[in-house]
């Protein structure tokens, strides 16, 4: 399946396979518990997160690896 095509199941992760070749904009929908991630500047939705139980924020180590911490 094509990863633009599973964002049509909302309760699947996916990720486009292009999206590295990007800056990415991470945000966090506490309301579905899910993590949008956008190409930046373009504003174009590269891929979600699932399987949340509460996203509680989005960090940044000094690598760039995005961390999002979930509430207890």
């Amino acid at each position: 399946m094509s990863p633009r095509l599973a964002q049509l199941d909302p309760t699947k992760s996916w990720m486009a396979l292009d999206a590295k070749k990007n800056d990415l904009l991470y945000v966090f929908d506490a309301y579905v518990h899910k993590v949008l991630e956008y190409s930046w500047p373009a504003g174009a939705l590269e891929g979600t997160l699932t399987g949340f139980s509460e996203p509680d924020g989005i960090c940044v180590d000094k690598s760039g690896d995005v961390w999002i911490p979930t509430a207890p």
